[in-house]
Parts: structure tokens; sequence; C-alpha cells
């Protein structure tokens, strides 16, 4: 098969069907289990990193003097590093950041710091791979761990898991499998693999250090499928402290790092204790496989819907005249179809059109889509700054109707109490709790007539929805500060 032709519904598929022909669930190298590497690592490498393209190597008296500078830059940071006794230590990319309130400011973690700090308990935040403290909400709560890195990193037991890798059962098989049906090369993966092993291993002796200093009852990372929270988790667990992933997105069956469908008794090892999550449907996705299994899943609630919520006081920022539909755009090959184009086109009248951009999109791809608008004479009658530039969960409660192909904004609507049109198949697989739940309905006809007609019947019954209740992060930090 042609890799184009592979997309996130197809690549879950070929997961659940090698699971079940291969001894996933034993496969070890250096102490740690694979299995999860490898699907996070084919899934991104197929259908987010083009491949794989060998990256330029500088001259080795560049390498030299880079690593000899960091070495002593980590040197000096640790020797420096004082830190207090914290029930709760947090760790997540310094990108998970958004510019809210002239700060830069992670709207997943610092609610819950905020809470706990009010509640008297300490926490750090520990971040990677750059800290812009200049910019940061709170920077005397960050730890730079990327800073750290260079004292803790060793390529010294490459060799070592190279022998392993050699051991595993049918595993060669595996990877002529993956190539036939991927074109993904088997030597590409196994170098990838371990270059992965040793920087989890790294992070490891990391987080390790940062434990031991602040014998924290929690740990809680965003984004754990990354080589630094790979290894938050494996440190936590040999530490005896409870791990927990925090969600920041969709957590459908396609999604290669939140479902499974073989697991080890003991579980696997790189995987976070417990799953918070926001809302009953990613409860369910979660709980469907993790529920016989050391995995644990927590109803959190979603921070910063909770935070706005509390802050905002529901009010509008814009007056509106027309039903609202919020279109969250994602970098896909095509973001907006032709036949999206003409609907927009032939709806102005009816329906204000807000779209969102992704954080991720290019200025050229921005630049594609005003063009397109502005061919179709319809720019002026769109909204796209606001609706970009807003924190989405203010956007969501001001909107009548959400649509996306799979955007993560689609769980987030729900939450919200917004219906969503999922207009791919990819998104039909993502949330089918959320589908089966009636917060989201299928929509990938190409007819334009059905199209409007779907977006009619759902901003009338969304209008006669009953709302249920939110999940209260600040519930949920007091029951785990009764466990501390």
């Amino acid at each position: 098969m042609e890799k184009n032709k592979i997309d996130h519904t197809v690549l879950s598929n070929y997961f659940a069907q090698w699971a079940e022909e291969y001894p996933v669930e034993t496969w070890i190298i250096g102490g740690i289990n694979i299995w999860p590497i490898l699907k996070k690592s084919i899934f991104f490498t197929i259908l987010v990193e083009n491949g794989g393209k060998n990256q330029q190597i500088s001259p080795i008296y560049i390498r030299a003097y880079k690593k000899i500078k960091k070495l002593i830059k980590a040197w000096i940071y640790v020797k420096r590093l004082k830190l207090e006794k914290a029930n709760f230590l947090f760790s997540s990319s310094y990108q998970q950041r958004i510019f809210y309130k002239d700060r830069e400011f992670n709207r997943f973690i610092e609610p819950l710091m905020d809470y706990l700090e009010e509640q008297g308990e300490k926490s750090y935040l520990l971040e990677y791979p750059e800290v812009k403290k200049e910019r940061a909400y709170r920077p005397e709560r960050i730890v730079d761990i990327q800073c750290m890195l260079a004292l803790y990193s060793s390529s010294k037991n490459k060799n070592k898991y190279v022998e392993e890798l050699k051991q595993l059962a049918r595993f060669d098989e595996f990877l002529e499998n993956v190539y036939v049906k991927t074109n993904l090369d088997a030597g590409y993966n196994k170098n990838r693999l371990i270059r992965i092993i040793l920087s989890i291993k790294s992070w490891e002796k990391v987080y390790t250090k940062i434990i031991k200093l602040t014998n924290p009852r929690y740990v809680l990372g965003l984004v754990y499928y990354s080589d630094a929270i790979y290894g938050l988790n494996l440190a936590a667990r040999k530490l005896g402290v409870t791990s927990i992933d925090l969600q920041h997105g969709g957590m459908g069956k396609a999604h290669p790092a939140y479902f499974f469908n073989k697991i080890p008794a003991e579980g696997y090892n790189l995987l976070p204790d417990i799953f918070w999550v926001w809302s009953d449907s990613d409860y369910k996705n979660i709980n469907n496989w993790a529920k016989k299994t050391p995995h644990n899943v927590l109803l959190g609630g979603n921070p910063w819907i909770g935070l706005l919520g509390k802050k905002e006081n529901n009010k509008k920022s814009i007056n509106k005249k027309r039903p609202v539909i919020l279109f969250t755009l994602q970098p896909i090959n095509d973001i907006i179809p032709s036949y999206l184009y003409k609907i927009i086109a032939e709806t102005t009248e009816e329906f204000e059109w807000w779209l969102r951009f992704h954080p991720r999109m290019t200025g050229e791809e921005k630049k594609g889509v005003l063009d397109k608008l502005s061919n179709f004479g319809i720019l002026d009658s769109i909204t796209f700054d606001y609706s970009s530039k807003a924190p989405l969960p203010v956007v969501l409660r001001e909107c009548d109707l959400h649509i996306s192909f799979s955007s993560g904004s689609i769980t987030e609507a729900a939450i919200m109490h917004r219906f969503s049109l999922i207009l791919s198949e990819t998104g039909i697989n993502f949330y089918e709790n959320l589908i089966e739940e009636g917060w989201a309905f299928p929509c990938i006809e190409r007819d334009p007539q059905i199209i409007k007609n779907k977006i009619r019947i759902y901003l009338e019954r969304g209008q006669n929805s009953i709302l249920n209740k939110e999940v209260d992060y600040r519930e949920t930090l007091k029951l785990l500060l009764k466990e501390t």
C-alpha cells in the first residue's frame, strides 16, 4: 500500500492486527516495554514526520563544543538547584503554553497549580525543551529540566540494547510486515527505537534526581508519549510515586497512545498509573481497554474550561446577529475542501462563520485559506481573528454549532455542551463515544445541500439540549489531597 493512502483509521487497524498477531506485550529492551514506543514512532513517522528523513549532522568539533558547553551549563544549574518538599510535580513541554493575559500560560496545568497553592500545597512545573521564564506565568515555579539533561545523557548501553533487540521473538517478522503495509524501512525503525530508548533512559535519570529531591506523592505529565514523560513515568514507577497523564486533546481508538488491545499483566511501564480525563466519553474510551489492567482512569475535568468558567462568568464577547458556526481548522493536506468553501459562501446571510486556525498552521497555510475566501468574495463576512485568538472554551461557549474534521476541539465542544459535526472518517473513529452519546454527528457527505440541512437540524437541536454539570477539577484535586 502506498504510504500516502494510510490515514489514522487504517493505521489504528494495523496496530490492532499486529498486537493480535505478534507477542508485542513481551518485547522488552533495557527493562522498557517497547510496544508503546513502536506504536507512537510508526504513527508519527508516517502521518506527521513525512517518513523519517535524515537530518544533516554537524562536524564533530562543533558537536563536541556544544556538548561541553551544555555539560558545564547543566552542572552549574544542578549545583544551584534548591527544591523543597512538594506533593505534586507537573511536567510538560513549554510549547503547550498559550498567550493569556499578557503571559505564556499552561492552560492544562497551571490552573491546577494555582488551586493547590491556594490550599497551601507547593508544586513545581518541570519544563522542556526550552524555557522562556521572562515570558512565562509564575516563572518561579519552573524547573528547566532540558538544561539538566546533558548531565544525565549517555549512550553507553547502546550495544547492549541492540543485542537485546535481536533476541525479541518474531520482531524482524513484525518489521517486515510493517514495511509491506507502510513502506517504512525496518532499519530505520530499529535505529530510531534504540535512539528513543537511550533518550527515555536519560530523562528517567533527570526525573529520578528531582523526585528524590522533592519526595512527591503524584507526578502529573502532559502528553505522556513524549520521550521526556515516558522517562517521568518510568522513574515514578521505580520510586513508588503515582503517575498521572493529564488529557490535552482527543483520546479515541485511532490515537496510538490511548488504545491498547494487548497489555501485560503488570501493565506497560511507560504508561501512567492514572489517565486524568475530561468527560464521561473520554472515561469510557480509556476504561474500555484499561479496566482489567493496572492502568486506571480518573474523571478529573478540564482545568482550562473550569478556570474560564469561573473567571469569565459566561459573558459574551461579540453580539451575534445570526447563529454562529465555529469551524476549527487543522494543518492537514486539504484544510478546507472546495465543497466546504462553497457551503460557507452560500450561507453567509444565514449563519455567522467563525474559522479558528490551528496553532500549528503555518503563515502560508493561513494565507492560502484567506486567499480562497477572498476569491469567493466572502473574506469580509468571515470571523477568523477573534475566533483564533480568544481562548477555545470562550469561543465554544459563544458558538451555536461546531464543525471539524477530527480536532480535539470536538471533545471540548461536548464538555461545553455544543454539538459537533464530524467531517471525516478519522474523526468518526476518534469520537465514537461522543457520537453514541449524541454530542457529535457524522457528516462525511460531499453534497452541499445535505450538509446545509444537517447544520440547520443540529442548530435547532442544540437550542433545545439539556445541559449537564461539568466535572470540577478543584473537586478532583481535593480527593487527591486527601490521599497525600
